[in-house]
């Protein structure tokens, strides 16, 4: 069995509401639902939250809700409220497998991107899960830092390695657009990659085809909320296409 789930609390630090942040007609929550029940992989969607209204939102988008207490949607708390969830799923579930967690304030996703994910993960017994990444145009090697008002590299024994072209330094982060992982990889999860050691050690980076990576949107600030809706309002609700390249 191959499940999505979603965590969506009552409440931020950063912008509060923003999982059911109305952009047109939709929530980001309603988004997210949405699209990963447009997948022909996923068996069932779970959404976990400690509101009432989300969980109400939840139910009428299709899902089916775990709640947790308030103490489990502290920030701190995310890998406590993740075991809650996923205990819960496969004692009902015995025969789960792969659990695509996806974030809402990252709502523009590929069309198959969690179908993309978890049949890599069917194919390949090998790897312990399959994210999503993007490029960003640096590497840890090239930061600086300031020290006393002048410009030093953040990592002077390893700066030497790094190439002076833009192009030739770069390097992928996790977008959290889906996190897709083995329940083994949880169990186990004490010897994954800090800071998300729950995806394992061999992790498969995954990039979108269908984005393009500058209109790339996580919501955390109401600044991130106007970019969102304009890119909405000018490009619709699947964000602005790649132009085709050799690549994709």
């Amino acid at each position: 069995m191959n499940i999505v789930l979603i965590l969506a609390k009552e409440g931020s630090f950063g912008l509060p509401g923003k999982n059911t942040w109305k952009i047109k007609d939709r929530t980001l929550l309603g988004w997210t639902i949405s699209d990963a029940k447009k997948s022909k992989l996923v068996d069932k969607v779970f959404v976990s939250t400690n509101g009432e209204s989300i969980a109400k939102l939840a139910k009428e988008s299709g899902a089916e809700v775990i709640m947790r207490d308030n103490e489990l949607a502290k920030n701190e708390k995310f890998m406590e409220a993740v075991d809650q969830a996923i205990s819960l799923i496969k004692k009902k579930h015995p025969d789960l497998k792969i659990i695509a967690i996806p974030q809402c304030v990252v709502p523009f996703r590929d069309p198959d991107i969690f179908d993309r994910c978890i049949s890599f993960l069917l194919e390949n017994k090998d790897y312990d899960s399959a994210v999503t990444i993007r490029r960003v145009g640096f590497i840890p090697e090239a930061l600086m830092k300031i020290d006393n008002g002048d410009l030093k590299p953040y990592f002077p024994q390893t700066q030497n390695q790094v190439s002076g072209s833009r192009q030739d330094s770069a390097g992928y982060e996790i977008d959290h657009v889906v996190e897709c992982f083995r329940y083994e990889s949880w169990l186990n999860r004490k010897d994954g990659i800090k800071p998300w050691n729950y995806i394992g050690r061999k992790v498969k980076g995954i990039e979108q085809h269908h984005h393009n990576h500058n209109c790339f949107v996580d919501v955390h600030t109401i600044n991130d909320i106007k970019w969102l809706e304009f890119i909405v309002k000018h490009l619709g609700f699947d964000g602005m296409k790649r132009e085709p390249d050799n690549n994709s």
